[in-house]
């Protein structure tokens, strides 16, 4: 009873949810077509006024039409006068067809192109700049997700279901209109299918109610026909009085579904008994009486008339059901527009300065405290360093020591808890968040290829003639000259998901290629975490050597779990749980350092013969 209970408050604060959305509906549905509107006018333009045309010849077709016709007959006036008269009514619709072929058939896909492209451009923008940490946010994650999968096919959607809602409540107003013009007394029958609606929203929120109530006893009633045919249970239930009880179960599931089809079922039946008779009697045979009286009776309506207000009783019914059911899908496209809204409302929380940066001096990291959220723990305690032009520094330390985190405090994926991080005297909050990160060139953790031709790859920008040296160059110093060998040389596609002549690399190479993109960027401080763990010892020496032989006048920081790499740098960190444990030379913190120490004598010991230990070779060798 408990869970029935729980079940019952779920589902009602579900429909007020829904509710909620549903008031607010039309709003975001609006919001939509203002974003359409900025992309791409053209489209709203020629779709709203091939809608309008529509209905404006549907009231002339249905109603004006006929009731000219009947007073020309009725008058007795020459044929001249009629054919003049459908001739132009013809002209008019042949102009609609052209029009409607012309848009359908030809501009629509032009610019539904033109305008998923646009507005693809404006997702793609907004992605470039929100928060790095929006991407580690599951519900922001799964909202731009969802708003970039579904842009093409809801968008187009809702324009059409709009232009139709606003389209078929202008003619459902222009009737109401007419129909006041001859006969205000119309307007009951005419009104007639409002109730109709009225009463199917409160048979749907009565079929709702009844489902929710008895959907428990269905799930037991299922339970039942499910085990009792079912193996694993045939034998303990043939050993006990099981089958008693779950038949009694079985009866009582009935029994209670029962009761609650008794409960709604009087109310259903009479309400949709009034349904029917307002829609299929009340209106069009009510109408008929009335007019018809007026016209033996009192001898007041030309026929005429009474045609063409039976014909708006007809056009406005099935018009208002468009209006109806438009408003129904507009409040389902609701839910989509609440995510795509919420995506383009995001405000970062890393937020651009204003001053430019100058040639990259020193780095002070002072006092930092860092955790990804308020609840979280610190991954960075009261951190204190400088780093000078030129130096070059390895970060170090057991994994989740912070090292990543700190590198995107640096980069300013992130900021900084308490403290500042000082770039050239300035706080790095002040500085062009883009001018800022131009002044390091950066290989992750993780990297990636992508399908896009080795120049494209290397620069990470559009190609241009005059970089194709810089490329080679690059290749050349990263190891990666067999790629400019290939057949289709630095154009060589990196991937055969576009092209069947592409070339696939190893991840080694891969990794090299990612070095590449280093040098031919224009950097002043170089940061690689990790880049060479699918390289082998001696690859990965090579590289880091040849890296700081060219690198000699610019700043090189760097994450390595190997630390036969790190004896290279100026400056070695140790990093453990968030704190700095030490800071000096490869050959100082061996002596200080237990951490560090530790952590290289136990990578040292992979590469001895077995039994002999790196203090006992260093011992033999002095």
């Amino acid at each position: 009873m408990l869970m029935y209970i729980k079940y019952l408050k779920g589902e009602q604060e579900f429909r007020y949810k829904h509710m909620k959305i549903k008031g607010n509906a039309i709003k975001n549905n609006f919001y939509a077509l203002g974003l359409v509107w900025r992309v791409c006018k053209e489209k709203l333009l020629m779709h709203f006024f091939i809608n309008f045309m529509q209905v404006i010849l549907d009231f002339v077709n249905g109603i004006f039409f006929l009731r000219t016709i009947i007073i020309i007959i009725e008058k007795g006036n020459s044929y001249g006068q009629y054919i003049f008269f459908v001739t132009f009514i013809l002209i008019l619709n042949t102009i609609r067809a052209l029009l409607n072929a012309h848009y359908y058939y030809y501009s629509m896909d032009i610019l539904n192109n033109k305008m998923i492209s646009e507005l693809n451009k404006k997702i793609f923008s907004k992605a470039e700049e929100v928060d790095i940490s929006c991407y580690e946010n599951k519900d922001f994650y799964e909202d731009y997700y969802w708003a970039i999968q579904n842009v093409e096919k809801n968008i187009i959607s809702i324009i059409n279901n709009m232009a139709s809602l606003i389209s078929y409540l202008f003619l459902c107003i222009v009737i109401v209109v007419y129909v006041i013009s001859i006969d205000p007394f119309v307007l009951i029958f005419l009104f007639g299918n409002l109730i109709v609606h009225i009463l199917l929203k409160k048979i749907k929120e009565i079929n709702i109610n009844k489902q929710i109530e008895t959907s428990i006893y269905n799930r037991e009633k299922e339970y039942v026909k499910k085990i009792i045919f079912q193996k694993d249970y045939a034998q303990e239930m043939r050993m006990s009085n099981m089958y008693t009880v779950i038949k009694e179960n079985y009866e009582n599931a009935i029994t209670n579904i029962i009761r609650v089809y008794k409960k709604y079922g009087l109310k259903l039946s009479v309400l949709q008994f009034i349904t029917q008779f307002f829609s299929s009697y009340f209106a069009f045979f009510g109408a008929c009486l009335y007019l018809i009286y007026r016209i033996i009776f009192k001898k007041d309506l030309l026929v005429a008339d009474f045609a063409v207000l039976i014909s708006s009783i007809t056009l406005f019914s099935q018009r208002i059901n468009n209006v109806i059911t438009s408003f129904n899908i507009a409040h389902e496209h609701s839910f989509y527009i609440i995510k795509l809204k919420s995506y383009f409302n995001y405000r970062n929380v890393v937020v651009s300065g204003e001053s430019n940066t100058q040639e990259f001096l020193d780095l002070e990291i002072k006092n930092v405290n860092f955790s990804y959220s308020k609840d979280s723990e610190k991954v960075l305690s009261d951190l204190n360093f400088k780093i000078q032009k030129g130096e070059k520094i390895a970060i170090v330390g057991p994994n989740g020591a912070g090292k990543t985190s700190l590198i995107k405090l640096l980069l300013r994926f992130y900021d900084v808890n308490d403290g500042s991080i000082i770039y050239n005297k300035q706080d790095i909050k002040n500085y062009n968040l883009k001018d800022y990160r131009s002044r390091y060139g950066v290989v992750f953790q993780s990297n990636h290829i992508f399908a896009l031709n080795i120049t494209e790859n290397v620069l990470m920008d559009n190609f241009k003639i005059s970089k194709e040296s810089v490329i080679k160059s690059a290749l050349l110093k990263s190891g990666m000259q067999k790629l400019i060998n290939e057949k289709q040389g630095i154009f060589t596609n990196l991937t055969k998901i576009f092209d069947e002549d592409g070339t696939i690399l190893s991840e080694g190479q891969n990794q090299k290629l990612y070095v590449a993109r280093l040098y031919a960027g224009n950097f002043d401080i170089a940061i690689l975490d990790e880049p060479s763990s699918s390289l082998d010892p001696i690859a990965e020496q090579v590289m880091y050597e040849k890296l700081m032989d060219l690198t000699k006048y610019k700043t090189v920081i760097y994450i390595s779990h190997k630390l036969s790499s790190v004896i290279l740098a100026d400056k070695i960190i140790v990093l453990n749980n968030g704190i700095i444990e030490g800071i000096g030379t490869h050959s100082e913190l061996m002596k200080t350092n237990k951490l560090y120490a530790s952590m290289f004598y136990a990578q040292a010991q992979n590469y001895l013969p077995k039994g002999n230990t790196y203090e006992n070779q260093e011992n033999n060798s002095k």
